[in-house]
């Protein structure tokens, strides 16, 4: 038997999970940014890493504690900086929202020291 489901109820159902995959996404640009801040704050850095980065990827438990930390690429001295950095907060600002916090589990970032 075809079951005929109304287009109404279809657009609908769109809107919804749309709205719903914004507010999720806009979670995670700001745990991401949140990520970043503390991750500059704890980041040892001296001029001859002026214009480099690093790109890593780090595993977080869902309480915000760090599994794993890992170089992808980038220059090593950064790198070394940013997995201390990284290892000297222990944890991370992560969401309790599961479906937020997948998303963020294993995430990859660039680190670029900041001179002010």
């Amino acid at each position: 038997m075809l079951k005929i489901i109304p287009a109404i109820l279809l657009i609908a159902s769109f809107s919804v999970n749309a709205t719903w995959n914004k507010e999720i996404m806009s979670e995670v640009q700001m745990y991401t940014s949140m990520m970043r801040t503390v991750i500059q704050h704890n980041l040892v850095v001296d001029e001859s890493m002026k214009d480099k980065k690093c790109r890593i990827s780090i595993k977080i438990a869902d309480d915000g504690m760090i599994k794993e930390v890992a170089v992808l690429n980038g220059d090593y001295h950064v790198c070394i900086a940013a997995k201390a950095a990284i290892h000297k907060a222990e944890r991370l600002p992560i969401s309790s929202k599961p479906d937020v916090y997948n998303k963020l589990k294993e995430i990859n970032l660039t680190v670029q020291p900041e001179f002010n």
